[in-house]
């Protein structure tokens, strides 16, 4: 049974759930190759690797969590992974080595992904489907205000203190994150029985397929956004933007934070592609302004514009994924989402590291302002074209929470 109410009690631990769970990746991940370079004795290369593991043991993780939860239930996968991650925060202060370090951020991130995965399907799961657009919108939040915090907490503590008080923190997130998630309520159904009705072999058991058209375009959209993620820095340090380039994220939070409620009530009462066409168009302004800007006013313009296109094309398109998705198959359908989602963040850096040679900085930047705009094309002809009025996709088998 589904509630009126958005701001349940489960649904507000879940948000901050999600966002100590955020955090733990965030801090971290800004002082990583420097603790790999300054504490382990690595090299810059190795000192990446190690921060990069965390993002491939997530990416691991929910290929094949959606199918673990329609198993073991939501709750128990929650649960469980999120003390794997108080184990594994834990362990950091043990890994002196660079293979003991390389195992611990490879556990972190699969047992952060699981964790991730399944907090985001409960979550889903207890929106009332009229309120889905509004709901998610809500809920990614925590994911916004972490973003901006976590790096924040991360850069001032190794300023100021050691490594070992950034794990400590980290270590204090994943408890308070453990426990809030040990008070979210319990999955009665009976999962396994469900599971067992609605899994099929070959690659439905893994994805939603449902849910892949509209993940492939979050994909290319994450792929574009990674350019910012990895290469800002370096770009604003050749351009003379290091101040302006240092409150980028602060700005791009900002616009999120302010955007999203409005944004997902126009996804509920005027259908998606309002809100997903505005989205293309902002990212692709936003790159073109990055890669012209000569001072403050053009790379804070940017952010905002970069931060209300991506806040859209994630909350949007995961209401999309999910809204075309049978609740029995919610699990993989949100595994689904963010698999993709972190596929293109993955893959950009990679890809445009090889690029960047032959275009430089500012025609990286103009040249994902173009693949937005085919983005946009690609919406049309797999959704776009096509949306009209939410529907939630009807389904006569038990929902498990």
């Amino acid at each position: 049974m589904t509630h009126e109410r958005v701001f349940t009690k489960d649904f507000i631990l879940g948000a901050s759930v999600n966002f100590f769970l955020m955090l733990g990746y965030y801090i971290p991940m800004m002082v990583m190759t420097l603790y790999v370079t300054e504490s382990v004795g690595g090299s810059i290369g190795e000192g990446g690797f190690a921060a990069g593991l965390f993002v491939i043991g997530a990416l691991i993780s929910r290929m094949f969590c959606g199918k673990w939860m329609m198993y073991t239930g939501r709750w128990n996968l929650l649960f469980y992974s999120t003390l794997v991650c108080l184990a594994t925060v834990l362990l950091y202060f043990a890994a002196k080595s660079l293979v003991l370090l390389y195992a611990v951020r490879l556990i972190h991130g699969i047992a952060y992904g699981a964790a991730a995965t399944a907090v985001g399907t409960i979550v889903a799961g207890m929106i009332p489907p009229e309120r889905r657009g509004e709901g998610l919108g809500y809920y990614l939040l925590s994911i916004t205000l972490a973003s901006a915090v976590g790096p924040f907490i991360g850069m001032f503590i190794i300023s100021r203190w050691s490594f070992k008080t950034i794990f400590a923190v980290c270590a204090v997130a994943a408890f308070i994150c453990f426990v809030q998630a040990a008070f979210m309520g319990r999955d009665e159904k009976n999962t396994v029985e469900t599971a067992q009705m609605k899994a099929e072999g070959g690659l439905s058991s893994y994805f939603e397929i449902a849910a892949v058209p509209i993940s492939l375009v979050c994909l290319v959209m994450y792929f574009c956004y990674s350019g910012v993620m990895a290469f800002i820095t370096p770009f604003a340090k050749q351009e003379g933007l290091t101040a302006a380039a240092s409150m980028f994220f602060v700005v791009y939070s900002v616009v999120i934070l302010f955007s999203r409620p409005y944004t997902g009530r126009l996804f509920d009462t005027k259908g998606e592609n309002i809100s997903m066409y505005p989205s293309f168009i902002a990212v692709a302004a936003g790159m073109c302004l990055l890669g012209a800007s000569k001072g403050a006013v053009g790379v804070f313009a940017s952010a905002a514009l970069i931060g209300f296109g991506i806040g859209v094309v994630q909350s949007c398109g995961l209401a999309i994924a999910v809204k075309l998705t049978s609740p029995s198959r919610l699990a993989l359908a949100n595994s689904t989402f963010y698999s993709f989602v972190d596929a293109g963040v993955g893959m950009g850096p990679l890809v445009l590291g090889l690029v960047i040679p032959a275009t430089g900085y500012k025609g990286m930047y103009f040249l994902l302002a173009v693949v937005a705009l085919l983005c946009m094309l690609l919406y049309y002809f797999i959704h776009g074209r096509n949306a009209g009025q939410p529907q939630t996709v009807e389904d006569t088998a038990p929902q498990p929470l």
